[in-house]
């Protein structure tokens, strides 16, 4: 869990300073995106090979496709498969666009969860429009990928941050 944290908020802690250096040897400020575009890249097909399915639904559906093929069977079906017959259009858009809506508006633990990544986003971004003010050309007067250097702060903090958190969940799991 404190992985997933840190990853959530480490990748933009750390994109500003990845993203100025590339800027400042380059000169290019589209270098950036290309940066992300091949990390997203390896990350996805890293990923794609790596994780294995966990939904019940997705290996039941894959399972009856392999014993229709082996058997010639064409009436062995998943649940998921005669559930997702009778499925309308309607009814598809309400289960992917209006039941995350209902939950966060009807669930306490999702609300405080979106509450608190809130938060910690507006503060997170609004270092991004602060820090190049104070430390760049019209504050220190560092240059451009130097200027970035203070993000390494947040990313050290999130490191120290689980660190503790490892420590304190293996010493509470071994009482």
């Amino acid at each position: 869990m404190g992985i997933y944290g840190v990853s959530a908020s480490a990748a933009p802690s750390l994109a500003p300073i990845v993203a100025a250096f590339a800027i400042q040897e380059t000169g290019d400020w589209t270098w950036p995106f290309w940066e992300m575009f091949f990390a997203s890249l390896f990350t996805l097909v890293l990923l794609s090979f790596s994780l294995p399915e966990t939904s019940k639904d997705t290996i039941l559906l894959r399972k009856a496709a392999r014993l229709r093929k082996i058997t010639g069977n064409d009436k062995l079906r998943a649940l998921s498969e005669i559930q997702q017959a009778h499925l309308s259009v309607s009814e598809a858009l309400f289960d992917a666009l209006i039941r995350p809506i209902t939950m966060t508006f009807t669930e306490p633990i999702i609300i405080a969860v979106n509450l608190y990544n809130g938060l910690i986003y507006a503060v997170m971004y609004s270092f991004f429009k602060s820090f190049p003010l104070v430390y760049g050309e019209g504050g220190y007067g560092w240059n451009l990928g130097v200027s970035s250097l203070p993000f390494l702060g947040l990313v050290v903090g999130e490191g120290l941050g689980v660190g503790g958190y490892a420590l304190w969940n293996w010493y509470a799991t071994s009482l």
